[in-house]
């Protein structure tokens, strides 16, 4: 299956209609949660577990069958491997797809949010589908270690969740813009007429790292990125429990 990545937007004003179809939060075990997001664009999985423990799941499966795509977070980072049987170590794929939106620890619990386009470059790639009703899963977690390895009977299970379409993301994904885009100076995130409360944009670079935090009280919003080095950078617009994730360049 051939990996389309998300394409960079170079000039983009106003987001055509992009439903947003979720899982909403799936409790695999006591403190591990996932999530995954899909629209036109890509897909964004948010996993939420221990933070001295590797976090994994794998997608189209409910076992570790050979050749399938599963997607971990371990003392080396956020890494796109490949299942090879049942007891056998996941190997890394050649194409690392995925990007790191955000890894943050608030106490002892990590939340890692990653995206990639809809398919991937390597053969085992899964590919999520916009129009999917559901989506089997199996996940998996560290043995008391944040290093990648045997987890255990006790760490890992299999599931099969249901997409439903999030009326407020498809609002936030139709009527949120971003302009200009690119930009030398600043950027202006304008949320139309939608009635937003408590909400906030985050910056990051494509590795993850957090650049910036803002609260969203007006409609429109100027952000000031003169400072930015040149480069791409991914913006994380959330209120309550939704949120969208779009990217902007900078000059």
């Amino acid at each position: 299956m051939k990996k389309i990545t998300f394409l960079l937007i170079t000039v983009l004003t106003v987001y055509s209609i992009n439903a947003q179809m979720s899982t909403g939060v799936i409790n695999f075990a006591s403190n591990y949660t996932g999530q995954i997001d899909v629209d036109n664009n890509g897909v964004t999985v948010t996993l939420t577990g221990p933070s001295n423990l590797w976090l994994g799941i794998g997608f189209g499966v409910q076992s570790m069958t050979s050749g399938e795509d599963v997607l971990t977070f371990d003392s080396s980072g956020l890494q796109d491997r490949e299942f090879r049987g049942i007891g056998v170590m996941p190997i890394i794929d050649s194409n690392q797809d995925w990007t790191l939106v955000s890894n943050t620890i608030n106490g002892s619990v990590r939340t890692i949010v990653a995206t990639r386009g809809l398919t991937g470059n390597d053969s085992n790639d899964f590919t999520f589908i916009p129009s999917a009703t559901s989506i089997l899963l199996v996940w998996a977690r560290g043995n008391g270690t944040l290093n990648f390895g045997n987890h255990g009977g006790a760490n890992r299970g299999p599931t099969n969740v249901g997409f439903t379409l999030s009326t407020f993301d498809q609002e936030l994904a139709r009527k949120v813009s971003l302009y200009p885009n690119p930009s030398a100076t600043d950027i202006t995130i304008d949320l139309g007429d939608l009635n937003l409360e408590s909400s906030k944009a985050t910056i990051y670079s494509t590795v993850g790292q957090l650049v910036n935090e803002v609260n969203l009280i007006d409609k429109s919003t100027r952000l000031d990125t003169s400072s930015l080095q040149p480069g791409v950078y991914l913006i994380r617009i959330t209120s309550g429990d939704s949120s969208v994730t779009r990217r902007f360049i900078k000059e």
